[in-house]
């Protein structure tokens, strides 16, 4: 069990209660779903031509899964892959587009997880690699 108790900050008292492990586990898997999401919304805005593809698929491999998002689209541009993949860090002036595949990098990183970008004469294949809820 997680224990968060009460606190002041700047004048501000902050409360909180005892959360659950099953509750930050319900948590993580909601931010998966939505990472996985973004992923997906990305693929689909970005894929253009006469025969748009997005497919999804999950594999396990023994204590970890990968969640596969693959497209026929142009590359991810470099810039935005950079910051999904961990190297580069944001900052006012220098950032990516936007924060979706910004915030996919956090969670997979929060979660102990990793990220693989591909792209090939078929299009991208972003992987995610986490490790198997109990």
């Amino acid at each position: 069990m997680s224990n968060l108790r009460g606190s002041e900050l700047g004048g501000y008292i902050v409360s909180s209660r005892d959360v659950t492990d099953r509750e930050v586990a319900e948590r993580e898997r909601r931010e998966s779903r939505d990472r996985l999401a973004e992923l997906v919304e990305n693929a689909i805005c970005h894929t253009h031509g006469t025969e748009p593809t997005v497919e999804v698929s999950v594999r396990t491999r023994g204590d970890h899964v990968d969640l596969v998002v693959a497209d026929n689209g142009p590359p991810i541009p470099a810039a935005d892959r950079r910051v999904f993949l961990g190297d580069h860090e944001m900052t006012t002036v220098d950032h990516s587009r936007g924060v979706g595949l910004w915030l996919v990098y956090w969670v997979v990183d929060i979660a102990n997880g990793s990220i693989d970008y591909e792209f090939d004469e078929h299009g991208n294949t972003v992987t995610l690699t986490l490790q198997r809820a109990d």
